[in-house]
């Protein structure tokens, strides 16, 4: 196995939580090519509940969703004591809840527009941490 794809035995399953729906497709289909099951719920409160119930190896965050920001979503998980490596992307690099992400434990972001290989290497980091 190269360091650049899950090992295809026991793929890592991420989250991903966007709530553009293109986006989300995106980074879910692009994810799921590199061989890491993907789940991607149509809302924060959807994965929040899916979090809940199964456990995964990672999730991507958007920070701004409407029904529930970033930030609230990775507190609502460490309420519960779920506490999954996380991987923020945002168009907002220099807002406030960065450091409130920050708080929470969350040591990787993603501005966007991203290249996919800062992705991959973004993932790939987080999840050689855990």
């Amino acid at each position: 196995m190269d360091d650049k794809n899950p090992d295809p035995k026991t793929p890592k399953h991420i989250l991903v939580l966007e709530d553009m729906d293109g986006m989300r497709t995106f980074i879910a289909e692009i994810l799921s090519s590199r061989g890491y099951r993907v789940s991607a719920p149509v809302d924060s409160y959807v994965g929040l509940a899916m979090a809940r119930q199964q456990p995964f190896d990672l999730m991507t965050v958007d920070l701004y969703m409407p029904l529930m920001d970033g930030v609230t979503f990775v507190q609502a998980l460490h309420d519960v004591g779920i506490y999954t490596p996380a991987v923020v992307i945002t168009a907002y690099s220099a807002d406030p809840k960065i450091e409130e992400m920050k708080q929470l434990g969350v040591r990787h972001f993603l501005p966007k527009p991203f290249r996919l290989e800062d992705l991959f290497e973004a993932i790939e980091e987080a999840l050689r941490e855990t």
